[in-house]
C-alpha cells in the first residue's frame, strides 16, 4: 500500500498544479500570448513554482540552513499569492463565459489585467500585514476578582511558529515588544514552535528574556505535539518558563489552569482532566487552552475566562468563513459563551504562506477588572445559601452544562439541553430526612404549584445587583410550603423541605434541589434551553454563594 503521507502530498501537489494551470491559461488569454518561446518560458516558471512549496516543505523538514529557509519562505509566500491570483482568474473566466453581451474583447483583457493587479496588491498587503505585529488591547471583567488583580495586565502570545519563516531574530524582536508592555503575567498559548528541523535549543535565551512579576506560563499546541514534544518542552523548561501540563496554579486568589493539546483532544479525557482541576469553584478560573473547542465543558466546570489561539482566523480571507463555521463564531476576538468569556487570538506568526489578509498578527494585552456582578461589591448581591454545604453539593449538574440522555451524570435522563439552573444533591444519610430549603433573598412569592419535571416548585421575586430577577426552587415537597402567593419571604427564611425522591413530590426525579435564577420579572421555570445563547437570560447562582 502507498503510505498515507505520500497520498496527502500528491493530493496537495495536484491542487497546487491545477491552480498554476488555470493561471497559465489566464495569462495566455489576458496578455494574448502566442510566441512559442514566451510560452515555453512561462511553462518552465510556473512548473517550477508549482513544485516549489512541496519540495521546500520536504527539505526543511529534514534539514535546516539559511538558504533552505529563504527558499521555503519564498515558496510559501508564492502559495499565498497563488490563492488570490487564482480567485482573480476565476472572476475573469466567469466574466468571459457570461459577459460576452456586456464586454468587448478589449474590455475583457483590461478586466483581466485589473483583476490580476488587484490580486498582486492584496498579496503584497498580506505579506506586510504578516510581519506587522499589532497589540490588541482587551479589557476583561471577571466576577469575584480579588482586588489585587484589579488592573493587572496579562500578555497572551500564541501561534508564533518559530522555524524557517520566523527565526530567532524575529522572536527576539517579538519578545522585546512584549516586554515593553510591562505585563504582570505572560501566557504563551501553544504553537511556539513549527515542528521543522529548526534548532529549537537556540530559543532558550530569547524565552528566558521574558519576565513578569506573576510569572511566565506555557501550554502546548498541536505543533508541539506532532512528533517528539519533549525536545520542545525541554527548551521551555531550560528557559525558566513554567509549563502548565494539565495543571492549576493559584496566583493571588485566581486559579490559572493550563491543559495539554493532545491530552484534551478527546471530550471524555478533557472532561476528566478539567473536573479534577476545578473542584474549588470559589475563585475566578482562567483556562489556557490552545484550541477554542468544547466550550461547554469549560463552562460546566466553572471556568470564567478561556483564552485560546490555534485558528489564526484562517490567516487569509475568505477562509475565515470556514474557521468561523468550525468554531461557531469563537474563532477570533472576545465573546460571551453563556456566563463564560472566551478570547481567541489570531496569533502572532503564520503557518504556511506568510500572508495575513483580514486576520492580524497580534500580541494580546489583557487588562483585568472586577465585574459589576461581583458578589462582594454590593450588599444585595450576597445571597443566602439555600441549604447547608451548598457548594459541596454541586456534583452532577452545574449551570450551563449541556445534557443529553447519553452524557448525563443522572440515569435515566429524561431531559436534554443546556441546564438553566444549578442542582444541589443530597448528602449521605439525607435520603430519608427532611432537608430544609431556605430563601436566597428577600422577596414575594410569585408562584407555588406542582409542575411537570419538578413536582413542587416555588418562584420568588428578588433583587440581584439592583435588578429584578425570579428565583425558581424546584423539587420541593409542596405540602411543606406554608407561604402563599403574595407573601413576602425574608432572606434565609425556611421555605419548606425537599420532596421524597422518585415520588410525585419530585415528579419521580431523584431527591435534590434545582435552583434557577431568571433575569427580569417574567416567570419562566424552564430547566433547560435548546441553545447556549439562551443561557444569557439566566444567572449562575453558584457565583453568588459563599
Amino acid at each position: 500500500m502507498v503510505p498515507v503521507f505520500i497520498i496527502v502530498i500528491l493530493i496537495i501537489q495536484g491542487i497546487i498544479a491545477l491552480g498554476h494551470f488555470v493561471l497559465y491559461k489566464t495569462f495566455i488569454s489576458v496578455f494574448t500570448l502566442n510566441n512559442s518561446n514566451t510560452l515555453i518560458f512561462l511553462k518552465i516558471i510556473l512548473i517550477t513554482l508549482s513544485v516549489s512549496f512541496v519540495a521546500a516543505s520536504l527539505l526543511t523538514f529534514r534539514y535546516y540552513n539559511s538558504i533552505l529557509s529563504i527558499f521555503y519562505t519564498i515558496s510559501a509566500a508564492w502559495l499565498g499569492f497563488l490563492l488570490y491570483l487564482f480567485l482573480a482568474c476565476g472572476i475573469y473566466w466567469l466574466a468571459v463565459s457570461v459577459g460576452g453581451h456586456f464586454f468587448t474583447n478589449i474590455n475583457l483583457f483590461i478586466l483581466g489585467k485589473v483583476l490580476l493587479s488587484i490580486a498582486l496588491l492584496i498579496s503584497v498587503y498580506g505579506v506586510v500585514q504578516a510581519y506587522s505585529v499589532i497589540v490588541t488591547n482587551i479589557k476583561v471583567s471577571l466576577p469575584n476578582l480579588p482586588q489585587e488583580w484589579n488592573g493587572k495586565k496579562a500578555v497572551w502570545l500564541s501561534d508564533v511558529h518559530l522555524g524557517d519563516v520566523y527565526g530567532i531574530s524575529a522572536i527576539e524582536k517579538l519578545f522585546q515588544k512584549v516586554q515593553k508592555l510591562h505585563p504582570d503575567i505572560i501566557f504563551i498559548g501553544g504553537d511556539l514552535f513549527d515542528s521543522s528541523s529548526f534548532p529549537v535549543e537556540t530559543a532558550v535565551k530569547p524565552l528566558a528574556s521574558l519576565q513578569a512579576s506573576l510569572g511566565v506560563y506555557f501550554i502546548t499546541g498541536n505543533h508541539e505535539e506532532f512528533f517528539d514534544k519533549e525536545k520542545y518542552l525541554n527548551v521551555v523548561k531550560e528557559s525558566g518558563v513554567k509549563i502548565l501540563n494539565n495543571e492549576a496554579v493559584d496566583i493571588a486568589g485566581v486559579k490559572i489552569i493550563g491543559v495539554d493539546y493532545n491530552d484534551t483532544a478527546k471530550r471524555a479525557d478533557y472532561e476528566n482532566i478539567l473536573k479534577n482541576l476545578t473542584s474549588d469553584k470559589t475563585k475566578p478560573i482562567i483556562l489556557l487552552k490552545h484550541s477554542p473547542s468544547d466550550l461547554d465543558i469549560a463552562l460546566q466546570n466553572g471556568v470564567n475566562f478561556q483564552i485560546s489561539g490555534h485558528t489564526h482566523r484562517a490567516q487569509m480571507w475568505p477562509f475565515n468563513y470556514i474557521t468561523k463555521s468550525i468554531y461557531k463564531g469563537f474563532d477570533y476576538s472576545l465573546h460571551d459563551y453563556s456566563s463564560m468569556k472566551v478570547y481567541t487570538s489570531s496569533g502572532a506568526g503564520t503557518w504556511g504562506p506568510p500572508l495575513r489578509v483580514g486576520s492580524p498578527s497580534e500580541i494580546v494585552l489583557l487588562e483585568f477588572k472586577s465585574s459589576s456582578d461581583n458578589k462582594f461589591n454590593k450588599p444585595d448581591s450576597v445571597l443566602q445559601t439555600p441549604l447547608d454545604k451548598a457548594l459541596e453539593r454541586i456534583t452532577k449538574k452545574p449551570f450551563g452544562i449541556k445534557i443529553t440522555p447519553q452524557n448525563s451524570p443522572v440515569r435515566p435522563e429524561h431531559f436534554s439541553g443546556y441546564h438553566t439552573g444549578v442542582d444541589f444533591e443530597i448528602l449521605v444519610g439525607e435520603e430519608d430526612k427532611d432537608v430544609k430549603i431556605n430563601a436566597l433573598c428577600a422577596g414575594s412569592v410569585l408562584l407555588k404549584k406542582w409542575a411537570t419535571g419538578y413536582g413542587g416548585v416555588l418562584v420568588q421575586s428578588c433583587s440581584l445587583d439592583n435588578k429584578i430577577v425570579t428565583i425558581i426552587y424546584g423539587h420541593l415537597k409542596l405540602a411543606s410550603i406554608t407561604a402563599k402567593v403574595g407573601d413576602n419571604l425574608s432572606a434565609g427564611e425556611t421555605i419548606g423541605v425537599l420532596g421524597n425522591g422518585y415520588s410525585t413530590e419530585t415528579d419521580f426525579e431523584r431527591k435534590h434541589l434545582h435552583l434557577g435564577i431568571h433575569k427580569g420579572s417574567a416567570i419562566d421555570i424552564k430547566g433547560y434551553v435548546a441553545n447556549a445563547k439562551d443561557l444569557q437570560n439566566w444567572v449562575d447562582v453558584s457565583k453568588y454563594l459563599r
